[in-house]
């Protein structure tokens, strides 16, 4: 009898393992599917084509820089094309616009006659009220929303790497000439 009990336990231990492997290998398969799923995933990479193509000239944003107004991304030579348009359209307005300098100092650089009224005595205009030779600083606006742009635009790291990987999916090489960053501030001429 103790045989008969012996071998009805083991049977039962038997048999408990053999349900216990049988979850764990349904699990261990459900997690295989999952992964063959995963890898069976791809990204179409012309999808991301279209986000990591500058709006205006449609090329790779090798370089891309965001405007912190509205969220906009253009390459580093677009922004700095319509930056200097924009400037160079703004002198012509206000030739007397001194780049970079405060308004106060351009004030006091002004002639002589410009500090005097229609009745020839001196007065001390401090800006703002001295719009005649210090305007405000040119009004840059976004490319593609009109946005106005009051400060400088910011590297977009995040999207310059997204650059990187789907070029080198795509078997492209980062130009030479873009893949040094300068040592000074690319807008210190249009943002002071």
């Amino acid at each position: 009898m103790q045989t008969k009990e012996l071998l009805q336990q083991a049977l039962n231990r038997a048999d408990n393992n053999h349900r216990q492997l049988a979850a764990e290998y349904a699990q261990l398969n459900e997690h295989l599917n999952v992964l063959v799923e995963a890898q069976n995933r791809t990204i179409n990479i012309d999808q991301l084509d279209e986000q990591i193509t500058c709006p205006n000239c449609r090329c790779t944003m090798w370089r891309p820089f965001i405007l912190p107004g509205c969220g906009h991304s253009f390459c580093y030579a677009c922004l700095d094309y319509w930056f200097s348009l924009t400037l160079t359209q703004y002198l012509t307005v206000h030739p007397h616009y001194t780049f970079g300098v405060p308004q106060e100092e351009q004030f006091q650089s002004a002639p002589p006659s410009a500090h005097q009224n229609m009745l020839g005595h001196q007065h001390n205009l401090a800006p703002p009220y001295s719009t005649e030779f210090s305007p405000p600083p040119p009004p840059y606006i976004c490319m593609r929303c009109n946005a106005p742009v009051k400060t400088e635009p910011i590297d977009d790291f995040a999207l310059q790497a997204i650059v990187k990987i789907v070029a080198e999916a795509k078997g492209e090489v980062e130009p030479p000439d873009l893949n040094t960053t300068p040592a000074y501030n690319v807008w210190y001429h249009y943002f002071r």
